[in-house]
């Protein structure tokens, strides 16, 4: 199972109830202020942009980073720490 980074930037007025449905499946973890953590199989950050894809206007922002070797100091939790 990969583990991914997730950081999003919604920057419009709207409902974006569908996204934040969506990314509660993930069962995603703030590690950071704005920063996700989550794991995930048999996926891509490709896979895992176009899911999302549909559920955001044009301008907000999306990053999915899958992780092979991370560390952190005073992160908000260690669920997924090495």
């Amino acid at each position: 199972m990969a583990l991914y980074f997730f950081q999003y930037e919604l920057r419009h007025q709207r409902d974006y109830s569908d996204f934040r449905t969506e990314f509660a499946k993930l069962n995603a973890i703030e590690v950071m202020e704005g920063l996700w953590c989550f794991k995930e199989e048999k996926t891509s950050c490709v896979k895992l942009r176009d899911r999302f894809f549909w559920l955001v206007e044009r301008t907000d922002r999306l990053m999915f980073i899958k992780a092979t070797d991370w560390a952190s100091l005073t992160a908000r939790t260690t669920a997924f720490h090495p």
